[in-house]
């Protein structure tokens, strides 16, 4: 892998983990505030922080924000997959 390839590599998964972050972020504040009200109802996962995201002011260049981080997370994986090398592995590709 060239320098160039892991700057890219490593810009792609910083973006798609803070992008993560943000949905983590959203979802535990839905957890805490069922805790605070009493009220199991208001859990929502995933499906709940998009909505929520998106019923943001500038919700949709919010969410499309976060769903970018989404797809650079995943061609993060795919590039640590193609050139990662796992400890004690010989190096042959």
């Amino acid at each position: 892998m060239s320098e160039m390839q892991r700057k890219v590599a490593v810009a792609l998964g910083r973006f798609g983990m803070f992008s993560r972050g943000v949905v983590f972020l959203v979802i535990g504040w839905f957890i805490v505030q069922a805790g605070v009200h009493h009220d199991p109802a208001k859990v929502q996962g995933f499906g709940g922080a998009f909505m929520f995201l998106l019923a943001q002011p500038f919700g949709h260049l919010v969410l499309g924000t976060v769903a970018l981080g989404f797809i650079a997370l995943g061609l993060h994986s795919l590039v640590c997959a193609r050139w990662m090398r796992l400890l004690g592995s010989s190096g042959a590709a």
